[in-house]
């Protein structure tokens, strides 16, 4: 069992080497490709909306891949969660500053809640919490063709027998919540499954490798 073990471990190393190695060679390509989508959308007016989609596209092959080495580091036991202080407030206002402008290109409100009443300052990884949000805000948008997006947050101070070594510490909640036509029995653990198709209508993305690596991450956190 022991040997299984360690064979197991040493081929996830592998997986997540050969990923990371993937990652960076492709990026460069990427790169090129929006800066190129870049330059003909400052050049040629006529061709905006081509130089748009090809942008679009360059992001979302970069967002995969990182979402792919992600994933390889998670099941690798590579990947770190960091610990600084941040202000969480204004963090929730900047994410939903970043969001509001998406939504609105289609159609949708986004509704907030919570983020004034949320403690100054926090210890956690700031970045990894953006990314987690991210996924689980774009997948809102994904799935949402009518009415809003509501992003909730809400803290509440633990009690004495609560707390660990923390002279201060709080509890803090934080979620998505859409419109969409919501999810079928057993429809929910697949949901978090990388590379499950999530029955959605054609047009949607399929493989739910964000969500899958945003689990990951939250368990960590």
């Amino acid at each position: 069992a022991e040997r299984r073990l360690l064979e197991a471990e040493a081929a996830g190393r592998a997986a997540a080497d050969f990923v990371a190695l993937a990652r960076r060679a492709l990026t460069r390509p990427l790169q090129a490709v929006r800066s190129g989508a870049d330059s003909l959308r400052r050049t040629a007016p006529a061709l905006r909306a081509q130089a748009e989609r090809f942008d679009a596209a360059g992001a979302g092959a970069q967002a995969l891949l990182d979402d792919l080495r992600d994933l390889a580091d998670l099941d690798a036991g590579r990947l770190r969660i960091d610990r600084s202080v941040f202000d969480l407030g204004a963090f929730m206002t900047e994410l939903a500053e970043a969001w509001a402008p998406r939504l609105q290109a289609r159609g949708l409100n986004l509704e907030t809640d919570g983020a004034a009443a949320l403690p100054a300052a926090v210890l956690g990884d700031r970045e990894r919490l953006r990314q987690v949000l991210d996924g689980l805000l774009g997948h809102a948008l994904d799935v949402t063709d009518v009415g809003a997006v509501a992003i909730s947050a809400h803290a509440l101070r633990l009690a004495d027998d609560e707390r660990r070594q923390d002279d201060d510490a709080w509890l803090v909640r934080i979620g998505v919540c859409d419109n969409g036509p919501g999810l079928r029995a057993g429809e929910a653990a697949r949901l978090f499954t990388p590379f499950e198709s999530r029955g959605e209508a054609p047009g949607r993305t399929g493989a739910a490798i964000g969500l899958s690596v945003g689990r990951g991450i939250a368990r960590l956190m």
